[in-house]
């Protein structure tokens, strides 16, 4: 178990939509400021020794000293007990899903008619519960903000 301190990630800031900048150079600048962190996250939930401990942290997508992931802390507060409530109920057909794209496809069916769980936090619980269950994603999922 990692030791618990205060986050020191930094904040991500929104890259305005008049600025050009290519996939490249997101991309890169992704991986200089986030992927260890990343990588570290997802180690977190590969070593968990059951997927009962694993849908709790991907349910309250919390880290390993139970906080809330940062990008995560503004859903309704609601919402991430009614996840955690209604995934038990399908542990086995989640063990059954072959790819990362069936398992993403299951989650969106279970969790998005739960109101406050968005597609984000769909992706990243099928990229949490993925790695434990040693599903990779095949594609890269884009997200673009809803309009306001």
């Amino acid at each position: 178990m990692a030791t618990c301190r205060p986050s020191r990630r930094p904040i991500c800031r929104p890259v305005s939509a008049g600025n050009n900048l290519g996939l490249k150079v997101l991309v890169g600048r992704f991986r200089k400021v986030h992927a260890i962190g990343l990588r570290e996250e997802l180690e977190f939930f590969r070593k968990l020794p059951s997927i009962v401990l694993v849908i709790h942290h991907v349910a309250m997508a919390t880290d390993s000293c139970d906080r809330c992931f940062d990008h995560q802390s503004r859903i309704l507060r609601v919402a991430r007990p009614k996840a955690k409530a209604i995934l038990p109920a399908y542990i086995a057909k989640l063990n059954a899903c072959k790819s990362f794209e069936a398992l993403h496809s299951q989650l969106r069916q279970v969790l998005s008619p739960v109101r406050g769980l968005g597609e984000l936090y769909i992706y990243d619980a099928a990229l949490r519960l993925g790695v434990y269950l040693r599903l990779a994603p095949n594609l890269i999922y884009l997200f673009t903000p809803a309009p306001a």
